[in-house]
């Protein structure tokens, strides 16, 4: 099996591989190890590392060891081609979550990556019953740090909000109108981008972010509780972390969770244009 698949498209070359070091990238960072626009040399992500990158899994409370930390990066993956345009991570149940994942990634014309991901956790360890599951998005120096959704701020008005956690940790998810859900926190967890939430809500699946003449958008469908995430530093300095999560509350050993996620990247056409990609996939 390879260790990665290279795709193009109209808008993007893209490479997708398993959490293994290849070259310049770095071990245990999956997804898309890059992703660079057309008539661009360099990548959209951090090119040592990834985006749409399975991170973690998580309760607020066990992460304490690096590997336990960062179980998906960590466990082996392998990594099988699907046809031309798609290809599967596979995971078999990880060493303390117990977690079986499988994420297909598609890539399609003009301008497209789909992400479906199911996940089946084997073992009843998730603290209080309530499993998270986080993805990474380490972008490479883009001038507009923020991201951007259609939600209801803090004073309570709605509209477009840009949000920018002010430092790693803080105030850092983004829940949506309904999302009720409060993890139980170690103390050796207080500044992890789960840990904490910003009174913001989005109210829309969707964000995006800008990056020099390009936009990257992010859509979402679930049946499970959905958080957006950002941090300032994520990637390194001036490399933001443009992240997502589901929760499960009441999660059940044996019975299987997904989420789907459609990226869109391609030149910056306005508001308007980033809102008709998003109804194109309902």
């Amino acid at each position: 099996m390879p260790d990665f698949v290279d795709f193009r498209n109209r808008a993007f070359s893209c490479r997708i591989g398993g959490n293994a070091a290849h070259e310049t990238h770095r071990a245990g960072y999956n997804g898309v190890w890059s992703l660079a626009p057309k008539g661009e040399s360099t990548s959209l992500f951090v090119p040592e590392v990834a985006g749409l990158n399975l991170e973690h899994y998580f309760d607020g409370w066990h992460n304490g060891t690096r590997d336990i930390f960062f179980e998906p990066r960590v466990a082996p993956m392998e990594v099988e081609p699907r046809g031309e345009r798609s290809v599967l991570l596979r995971q078999a149940p990880t060493p303390f979550w117990g977690v079986e994942s499988e994420t297909l990634f598609t890539v399609r014309e003009p301008n497209i990556i789909d992400l479906e991901f199911r996940c089946t956790p084997r073992r009843a360890v998730f603290n209080n019953g309530v499993m998270g599951v986080f993805w990474a998005s380490y972008i490479n120096r883009p001038t507009d740090n923020p991201i951007h959704f259609f939600g209801r701020g803090a004073d309570g008005s709605e509209g477009w909000q840009t949000f920018a956690s002010v430092r790693h940790g803080a105030e850092s998810s983004v829940r949506s109108r309904g999302d009720a859900v409060t993890l139980q926190i170690a103390e050796s967890q207080q500044d992890k981008l789960f840990s904490s939430v910003t009174p913001i809500r989005w109210l829309r699946p969707y964000y995006y972010g800008r990056w020099r003449d390009q936009v990257y958008v992010v859509m979402f469908r679930t049946r499970e509780l959905l958080r957006f995430a950002m941090s300032p530093s994520g990637g390194g300095q001036g490399n933001p972390a443009w992240d997502f999560q589901i929760l499960v509350p009441g999660v059940v050993p044996d019975q299987e969770y997904r989420i789907e996620a459609r990226c869109v990247v391609d030149r910056w056409q306005g508001q308007e244009w980033v809102e008709q990609q998003v109804e194109a996939w309902r």
